[in-house]
């Protein structure tokens, strides 16, 4: 099996990621998995009740699960049947859990490549799974030619 992670926004880097998971391993089960995060925590800090939270939390899903449905569509996955799940939390932890609970055997991700104080404040969820799940990770940038087996 093969869980494609992804924690950028959709579509890109994870676009070029699972291309490359699907001619990597193109016999494998696939399993797009994308993490979210809203601005929820500030909310809570701000003036707005419960009921205002759970509309935001619940309109910030319905628009993540109509971009994972346009992502979907978009990705040449050569007729192959993608299993997919959408979930609120951090991107490199939903990932590396998900691997685990479905003991991928490879995880692909996505990234942009950041260097200097962007990747300083913003952080890689590539490198961040690369040290968690208990599998191979094939990490591939985003505008990287298309990947071929030699």
């Amino acid at each position: 099996m093969c869980s494609i992670g992804t924690g950028a926004p959709l579509p890109t880097p994870n676009w070029t990621a699972c291309e490359a998971g699907f001619r990597l391993a193109p016999t494998a089960e696939f399993h797009v998995r994308h993490a979210y995060q809203g601005f929820e925590g500030q909310l809570w800090r701000g003036d707005f009740t419960s009921s205002e939270i759970k509309n935001y939390r619940y309109e910030l899903a319905k628009e993540k699960r109509e971009e994972m449905k346009v992502f979907l569509r978009g990705i040449d996955c050569d007729g192959k049947p993608v299993g997919h799940l959408l979930r609120y939390g951090r991107a490199s932890q939903v990932i590396t859990g998900v691997a685990r609970q479905r003991h991928a055997d490879l995880v692909c991700v996505g990234t942009v490549g950041r260097t200097g104080l962007p990747h300083i404040l913003l952080g890689s969820v590539a490198e961040h799974v690369l040290r968690e799940p208990r599998c191979e990770v094939l990490i591939v940038r985003s505008g990287s030619s298309r990947f071929e087996l030699p």
